[in-house]
């Protein structure tokens, strides 16, 4: 067992050698020996990485000639170090759910995973952010240390001349295509326009929309294009810059239960189901349930919550893992083709619609 780990070890530090040295298709590798003294092994252990390399793919072996690279990234891209930058992974659950499953899913695959995390505090109104602020980061681009970097936030614009200089593929990964080349995201433009389609909004009298802040702009240019001039409310919700904070949400949901009955909206739209299920349980508190306001929201399947009785809901459901397979996937087919622009990756979420016909049990609807 032990040699099988040594010889596993070895096989990614020759891949890991191919790699930083830039060999492509053909090239010649350095002799046993070489890797032997290289990497402070045995030579029986070095045989037997090159082998196993051999047959998957990796490298071909010319008796009296030597060992050529064949392809590095076949059978899982052996060796790849995939670099993650976060901006502090505790402050959104959703972040932290994403991180976790794209290391696992690039582990899956062979492929190891270096997070960069920002140490300053997050400054209101602050969407962009400088890769020279992620200690480390910097060198890891210029020494090739890293293959690829996903990151979560936006670069700013001398962020990406950087990186688009020293040719590193980049991917933003998060939940607002707009503005972003190439990126994976549960796409929320996207889904306030399938919110839109849906006849519990065509029917309502006065939506109301508690907007994320990073994305309020664009989900309110949606909405104002999309409400056929009906009165519609927003209701911003804070920016978490208490990473300590149990519900950042809290003004917004007492701001709802503090208007009147008469001008209280009767459709929310939400992004966040922990506002979503603060808001109703409040309310349930003090009407019946047929006073509730129908709600379209997006949820997390990591994050299931139970919420009162609506006459109808709409949810949205992201799956972390199904966010992570798909991002992995096609990331690492570009890479594989020597190409820097993965492009825009749109992951759907499932669609649940909830429904409580008056005098009958309830019903789900997939």
């Amino acid at each position: 067992m032990v040699t099988q780990n040594k010889t596993g070890l070895v096989k990614q530090l020759i891949v890991r050698y191919i790699q930083d040295n830039f060999l492509g298709a053909d090239s010649p590798l350095p002799s046993i020996e070489f890797f032997r003294e290289r990497f402070k092994c045995g030579t029986t252990t070095v045989a037997r990485a090159v082998n196993e390399l051999r047959k998957e793919g990796v490298v071909r072996v010319q008796n009296r000639v030597g060992v050529f690279v064949e392809d590095p990234y076949v059978g899982g891209n052996p060796g790849r170090t995939v670099g993650i930058s976060i901006f502090h992974p505790d402050a959104l659950a959703g972040n932290s759910f994403l991180l976790s499953a794209l290391e696992l899913e690039l582990n899956i695959h062979g492929c190891g995973t270096r997070l960069f995390v920002c140490p300053k505090e997050l400054v209101e109104d602050e969407y962009e952010f400088s890769l020279f602020s992620f200690p480390g980061l910097r060198h890891a681009v210029e020494t090739r240390s890293i293959d690829a970097l996903i990151h979560f936030g936006r670069f700013d614009a001398d962020s990406m001349d950087f990186l688009a200089e020293k040719r590193m593929p980049e991917l933003f990964a998060g939940f607002l295509a707009r503005g972003n080349k190439n990126c994976a995201v549960w796409d929320y433009e996207r889904i306030l326009n399938e919110m839109c389609d849906c006849e519990i909004f065509r029917t309502a009298r006065k939506p109301v929309i508690f907007s994320p802040p990073s994305a309020e702009k664009v989900l309110l240019e949606v909405l104002e294009a999309r409400s056929g001039g009906r009165p519609f409310m927003n209701i911003p919700l804070p920016r978490m810059l208490d990473r300590s904070a149990v519900l950042p949400s809290r003004t917004a949901v007492e701001k709802f239960i503090a208007m009147p009955a008469e001008e209280r909206p009767d459709l929310v739209i939400s992004f966040s189901s922990g506002l979503v299920n603060a808001l109703l349980f409040q309310l349930a508190l003090a009407l019946p349930k047929e006073k509730l306001p129908n709600v379209l929201m997006t949820c997390s399947k990591d994050t299931w919550l139970t919420y009162p009785p609506v006459s109808e809901m709409r949810t949205w459901v992201f799956d972390a893992g199904d966010f992570a397979r798909q991002t992995v996937r096609q990331f690492l087919q570009t890479l594989r083709s020597g190409k820097t622009d993965a492009g825009r990756i749109f992951v759907e979420p499932q669609t649940f619609c909830k429904k409580i016909p008056s005098k009958s049990k309830e019903r789900i609807v997939k």
